[in-house]
């Protein structure tokens, strides 16, 4: 990727979801401009790993799904509403570290203040 920025081919060079150590590699061979990462507000984990190498190194980090794919927006007030192939009913990173995502007929969820 380096040699299309030497081309002139492309200006900047970013990453996207590159833990710590594949950001520092990359810049290593030649500097990142951003990164984009998921940062909904229920997952605070790239504040500890991820943030810090980017300001470190003076990477631009650009946030996506700030609002949850939909589930703080308001738009998903039950998984019973959700297609059943509709890939938000297992996404692993809600199981993980996100308040469950209610039933129908049961309380909206946490309050996210």
């Amino acid at each position: 990727m380096a040699e299309l920025v030497k081309g002139g081919k492309v200006r900047f060079l970013g990453l996207s979801e590159g833990g710590p150590e594949t950001i520092r590699r990359a810049h290593a061979v030649h500097p990142i401009a951003a990164l984009q990462s998921e940062y909904p507000l229920w997952e605070r984990s790239v504040e500890a790993d991820i943030l810090p190498v980017c300001e470190e190194l003076g990477i631009g980090f650009v946030p996506y799904s700030p609002l949850g794919r939909g589930f703080l927006a308001g738009q998903v007030r039950s998984r019973d509403y959700l297609p059943a192939d509709d890939w938000r009913r297992n996404d692993p990173s809600r199981r993980r570290s996100g308040p469950a995502l209610p039933r129908a007929g049961h309380a909206d969820g946490p309050a996210i203040a």
